[in-house]
C-alpha cells in the first residue's frame, strides 16, 4: 500500500510536501492563532500513524464554516480571529487526544480519527460539534456558527492520504453545493473532474499557488461565476455583496487588491467605494481619489477593458500616479463604465509581484465585471431616488424644518434641506458643518453624532446661541444602507418662542420642569462666565414610602420637600423636579458642608412633619454634588457628573452621611472603571482571560489534593493585571458572568485534556459568583457542561463565598442542595471574613469550610486569630467538615495548623497561582515522586 499517495493530485497539491514550499516558516508546528496543528505538521503525524499501523481504519475529516466571510467583513479581522480561536478550541476539545486536529487555512479545519469507520460514530461527533458551537459561540448580531464538512474512511476511500484528502474534499465540496451545514461522506460518484476542490481556492489562495490554462477556463465560469451571480442575488447590502465577490475573485486567483471607483457629480472625483486588499495598504484609497480624471478619456479607446503594466497603459504613463500609493502594482487591469468621455465608475483588479494577468482569468473577469456592473447601475438609480426619498420622510416626520445630512468622521455637508439652501447659500465645498452652522473652527462639545453610540439611532441635544440668544433643539439620526458609516440626518430646531410660551412647570410639585430647566441652565451658563454648583437629591427608599403608607403620602412629601427648597433658594438659582424623587438645583458656588447642614435640615423637618401622621416614618434626604467650573458649558455633562455623585451618596448613604462631593480623584477612578471595563470587553473578546492554577496541600503527607482555578487577566503587555482590580468591577458591572463562564469552560476542558493523557488529575474547585447562583438553572448547566467534557460533577468542586449566604439564605441553601444532588463538591470560601457565626455552621449543606487568608495574612498571628481558628476547627470536625486554611505563608502557620488537627493548606508557603503547563509538570513531577493524589 502507498502511504505517501500520488503527489499530482488535487489532495497532493494541498497535502503533498514535495509540491508545497516547506520553508522554515511553512513547517512550524502550531497554528499561530489556533494553536492547533498545522496543515504541514498534520500531514507529518498522519503518515507516520498510517506507516505504523497500515491495517488501522480511520476517518479524514474536512470542516469548512459557513459564510465565515460575512464575519470578517461585519466586524473586522480581529474579532473573527478571536471567533476562529474559539471555534479551534471548540474542534480540539471536541475529539479525543489521539485524534489529529489541525487548522488547513483561514476557516478551513481538519480531524484525523485513527481507529474510527462507524458513520454513526462519526456523525455522533459531528452533531455534538454543532451543538458546542451553538451553545458556546454567541456572535454579535445573535446568529450561531454553522460548517459544511466532508468525510473519507481510511482504507475504503482512499489507501493513500493524497487520495483519502482528496476525496474527503470532494465530500465537503457536495455539502457546500447541497445548501451546506450538513455533513456528507464520500460516495465514489464524484471525480476530480467535476469539482476544484472546496478546499482548493482557500488553501492554494495562502500559499499563492495559482490555476492558469486555457483548460481551467470553463470550469472558472461555472464555478466562480455562479458564486458571484448568488452573492448578488442573496445579499441585500450590495456594499457588502461586492465586497465578498472582490473576495472570492482577489483570492481565486491570487490578486492583492480590488478597488471599486465610483464618479462623484459633486466632487467631480472617482471616489473609492468599496475594496479588498489581501494586505494593509496604508492610505492608498485617499491618494486614488487624488489622482486626475481628466485625460481618463484616452482609455475610452478600449471600452470594455484596459491593462496597466509596470505603470503603462496602452494610452497613459501612471508611473508618477503609482509612485505616491504605499503598495504598488506590477500589473493592473481596469473595467470601466463609460457615458461619453465620462468614467461613470471602474473596478480594478491588482498584482503586486512580477507577474501578468493570463487569458484564462481575462475571460472570466469580463464575464463577471459584466454581470456586476449591471447591478451597480441598478443600485445607483435606486439609492439615488431612495435616500432622497428616506431623507425628506425622515425629516418631516420628525417635523423639522431645517436638516442636513452629514458623517460623523469627515463633518462635511451632503445634502442641505430646501429651507437651509436658501440660508446657507453658496457654501464652500467640503466646508464642515460645525463651521457653516455654528460659526466653529472645531467640533460641537456636544455633538449629537458624537454622542451616538454604535447601537443608537437617535440623539438630542440642547444648544445655546449666545449671539443670537436662541435655543436649539439638535436632533441626530442615523442613516442606514448609504455604503458609508456613521451618516446622519441633523435636524435643527429653534426652540426660543416654544420655551417662552410654555409654563415649563412640574404638574405635581409646581417646580420648574426637567426639561425648561435644562434650557435656562444651559442659558445660565453661557451668560454667565464663573463657578457654580449642581446638587443632585434623592429621598432614600422612597419606593418604600409609597408601598408603605400609599401614594398620597409620598406625593405629599414630594411637595413638601419641593416647598422647603424654594424658600432656601437666592436670586439666579435654578430649581426643577426630574421625576420622582429627583430634584436639581444650580446655585451659585458654596461650601460642601452648607449644602450639607441643608440636606440634614430637609430629613429633620421632614421626618419631624411627617410622624404626626405616620408614627413610623423615617424620611432620609441624599444628595450629589459637582462644582460647574466657569469654563464649562455642558449642562448635561454636568448633570450626569452630579447624578454619579448622589449615587454614592444613596449606595453608601450610612459611610457617607447621605452626601457625596464628585471631586477629581472620583473622576479618576471613575475613568479607571470604564478603562477597565474596555480592557476586560477586549479581553473576552480577544483572549486576554487566562487560567492559573493554585495548588491544595495535604501537610500530613506533603500530597497535593486539589487546586484552586483562578482567573487571570493580562493586559496589552502580556503582565498580569492584580485581579482586585477587575474582579470586584466585573462583579459589579455583571461581567463576571462572562468570566467566569470562560472560567468554567477552560478549567473543564484542561481537565479533560489531561485526564485523557493519563494524568491523574485532583479535583479542582471553581468559584460561582452571585449572579451565577441567582441563574435557577444553574444546576443543569454545570451538569451539562460536565457531560461536553466527559467529567464526573464529583470531580469539580464549587466554592461559594461567605458573603453570599446572607443575602438570601434560604434560596442559596436550596441552590446548593440542588448542586450537591447533581455530585459537585461544594465548599464555603472565605469563612470567618464577613458575619458568620460558628452556630450558623451546622446549617450549612456544604462539603468544606475555607478558612479566610485574612487570619494568616500576619506573619505571627495573634492569641485571637488563634482561638477563632482553632474553634472553626473543632466545629468542622465535630460536623464532619473538611476545613482548608488560605493564605498559609509561614512554617509557624503550618505546625499551628496540626496541632488544632487541620490537613489542609493552599498558599504561597507551598504554591503561587501558576500557569495551565507549570500546574501540568507538577502534577507529573509529583506522580513519580509519589506526592499527588
Amino acid at each position: 500500500m502507498n502511504i505517501q499517495g500520488n503527489n499530482n493530485s488535487v489532495g497532493g497539491l494541498l497535502m503533498s510536501g514535495n509540491d508545497l514550499n516547506l520553508s522554515e516558516g511553512n513547517t512550524q508546528e502550531k497554528d499561530d492563532l489556533t494553536k492547533l496543528y498545522t496543515r504541514y505538521a498534520a500531514r507529518e503525524r498522519i503518515l507516520e500513524r498510517l506507516l505504523k499501523n497500515a491495517d488501522e481504519q480511520g476517518v479524514l475529516l474536512l470542516i469548512d464554516l459557513d459564510d465565515f466571510c460575512r464575519i470578517n467583513q461585519q466586524y473586522g479581522q480581529t474579532y473573527a480571529d478571536s471567533v476562529l480561536k474559539q471555534v479551534g478550541s471548540q474542534i480540539h476539545t471536541n475529539f479525543m487526544v489521539k485524534d489529529i486536529v489541525a487548522r488547513m487555512a483561514f476557516d478551513i479545519f481538519l480531524v484525523y480519527c485513527p481507529e474510527l469507520s462507524d458513520t454513526g460514530k462519526v456523525e455522533k461527533l459531528i452533531r455534538r460539534l454543532k451543538d458546542r458551537l451553538e451553545k458556546y459561540i454567541q456572535l454579535r448580531d445573535e446568529s450561531v456558527i454553522r460548517f459544511s464538512a466532508g468525510a473519507a474512511v481510511f482504507p475504503k476511500d482512499g489507501g493513500d492520504l493524497d487520495t483519502l484528502y482528496a476525496h474527503a474534499d470532494s465530500a465537503l465540496w457536495t455539502a457546500k453545493r447541497h445548501g451546506k451545514n450538513r455533513l456528507y461522506f464520500y460516495d465514489g460518484e464524484q471525480t476530480d473532474a467535476d469539482y476544484r476542490g472546496q478546499t482548493y481556492r482557500k488553501v492554494s489562495e495562502q500559499d499563492k499557488l495559482m490555476i492558469t490554462g486555457d483548460q481551467s477556463v470553463t470550469r472558472i465560469n461555472r464555478e466562480l461565476f455562479d458564486f458571484c451571480f448568488d452573492v448578488l442575488c442573496r445579499e441585500k447590502n450590495l456594499q457588502q455583496a461586492l465586497y465578498l465577490v472582490f473576495e472570492e475573485v482577489c483570492r481565486y486567483f491570487g490578486f492583492d487588491r480590488c478597488i471599486l471607483r465610483e464618479y462623484d457629480t459633486l466632487a467631480l472625483i472617482m471616489r473609492v467605494t468599496n475594496k479588498w486588499v489581501r494586505e494593509d495598504d496604508g492610505d492608498d484609497a485617499s491618494v486614488i481619489e487624488t489622482f486626475g480624471t481628466a485625460d481618463l478619456s484616452a482609455e475610452s479607446k478600449a471600452p470594455d477593458y484596459y491593462l496597466i503594466q509596470n505603470g503603462h497603459s496602452r494610452y497613459k504613463d501612471y508611473t508618477e500616479e503609482f509612485s505616491k500609493l504605499s503598495r504598488i502594482p506590477f500589473s493592473c487591469i481596469v473595467f470601466p463604465l463609460w457615458e461619453g468621455d465620462v468614467m461613470r465608475f471602474a473596478i480594478t483588479y491588482e498584482i503586486w509581484e512580477k507577474r501578468s494577468f493570463t487569458e484564462a482569468e481575462i475571460f472570466t473577469l469580463r464575464s463577471i465585471t459584466k454581470m456586476l456592473s449591471s447591478f451597480i447601475l441598478r443600485f445607483q438609480t435606486k439609492t439615488e431616488l431612495e435616500n432622497e426619498y428616506r431623507i425628506g420622510r425622515m425629516a418631516m416626520e420628525a417635523q423639522k424644518i431645517d436638516y442636513f445630512v452629514s458623517n460623523l468622521h469627515t463633518r462635511e455637508i451632503y445634502y442641505l434641506s430646501p429651507s437651509m439652501r436658501e440660508t446657507y447659500k453658496d457654501l464652500p465645498k467640503d466646508i464642515k458643518c460645525y463651521e457653516a452652522m455654528f460659526r466653529r473652527d472645531t467640533p460641537c462639545e456636544n455633538c449629537p453624532m458624537e454622542a451616538c453610540g454604535p447601537d443608537m439611532e437617535e440623539n438630542t441635544v440642547e444648544y445655546y446661541d449666545i449671539d443670537e440668544d436662541n435655543s436649539y433643539t439638535i436632533t441626530a439620526t442615523r442613516i442606514h444602507d448609504t455604503g458609508f458609516e456613521d451618516d446622519f440626518i441633523i435636524c435643527k430646531s429653534d426652540v426660543t418662542s416654544y420655551l417662552q410660551r410654555v409654563k415649563g412647570i412640574d404638574r405635581l410639585t409646581g417646580v420648574m420642569s426637567y426639561e425648561k430647566f435644562r434650557m435656562e441652565a444651559l442659558r445660565l451658563l453661557k451668560r454667565k462666565k464663573k463657578g457654580f454648583v449642581l446638587v443632585f437629591l434623592g429621598i432614600q427608599d422612597f419606593a418604600r414610602i409609597n408601598d408603605e403608607y400609599g401614594y398620597v403620602t409620598g406625593d405629599e412629601v414630594l411637595k413638601a420637600l419641593a416647598q422647603m427648597i424654594q424658600r432656601d433658594l437666592s436670586e439666579g438659582d435654578l430649581f426643577c423636579r426630574v421625576k420622582g424623587d429627583d430634584f436639581i438645583i444650580i446655585m451659585n458656588s458654596c461650601p460642601a458642608e452648607t449644602i450639607s447642614r441643608r440636606v440634614h435640615y430637609y430629613t429633620g423637618e421632614l421626618t419631624m412633619h411627617f410622624r404626626r401622621s405616620y408614627a413610623g416614618i423615617t424620611i432620609n434626604c441624599f444628595g450629589g454634588i459637582y462644582a460647574i467650573s466657569p469654563e464649562e458649558t455642558d449642562i448635561n455633562r454636568s448633570i450626569d457628573k452630579a447624578m454619579k455623585a448622589r449615587n454614592m451618596a444613596k449606595s453608601n448613604f450610612y459611610e457617607t452621611s447621605g452626601i457625596y462631593v464628585y471631586t477629581r480623584e472620583f473622576e479618576t477612578r471613575e475613568n479607571e472603571k470604564e478603562a477597565m471595563n474596555r480592557i476586560m470587553k477586549d479581553a473576552l473578546e480577544n483572549g486576554g482571560f487566562c487560567v492559573y492554577f493554585q495548588s491544595k496541600v495535604d501537610i500530613t503527607t506533603g500530597k497535593i489534593s486539589g487546586a484552586e482555578a483562578l482567573v487571570r487577566l493580562k493586559d496589552k503587555d502580556g503582565k498580569l493585571v492584580p485581579p482586585g482590580k477587575f474582579v470586584p468591577l466585573a462583579e459589579e458591572t455583571g461581567m463576571i458572568v462572562e468570566i467566569d463562564q470562560f472560567v468554567y469552560e477552560e478549567t473543564f476542558r484542561l481537565i479533560h485534556k489531561w485526564l485523557q493523557e493519563g494524568k491523574k488529575v485532583p479535583v479542582i474547585s471553581v468559584n460561582l459568583s452571585r449572579l451565577h447562583l441567582m441563574d435557577d438553572q444553574l444546576p443543569e448547566h454545570m451538569e451539562a457542561l460536565c457531560d461536553v467534557y466527559d467529567l464526573r460533577p464529583e470531580q469539580i468542586e464549587l466554592e461559594i463565598t461567605e458573603s453570599v449566604f446572607f443575602q438570601d439564605a434560604d434560596r442559596l441553601i436550596d441552590m446548593i442542595k440542588r448542586l450537591k444532588a447533581v455530585g459537585f463538591v461544594i465548599s464555603m470560601d472565605d469563612f470567618g471574613a464577613g458575619y458568620s457565626t460558628l452556630n450558623f455552621m451546622k446549617s450549612l449543606p456544604v462539603d468544606i469550610i475555607k478558612i479566610d487568608g485574612g487570619f494568616f495574612m500576619k506573619n505571627k498571628m495573634d492569641d485571637k486569630n488563634k482561638a477563632v481558628i482553632s474553634a472553626i476547627m473543632q466545629l468542622s470536625n465535630n460536623l464532619h467538615f473538611k476545613t482548608v486554611s488560605e493564605g498559609v505563608e509561614t512554617d509557624e502557620q503550618v505546625e499551628f495548623i496540626k496541632e488544632q488537627g487541620g490537613k489542609y493548606v493552599q498558599g504561597y508557603y507551598f504554591y503561587k497561582p501558576m500557569p495551565p503547563e507549570e500546574f501540568e509538570g507538577l502534577l507529573e513531577e509529583k506522580r513519580k515522586g509519589g506526592a499527588c493524589l
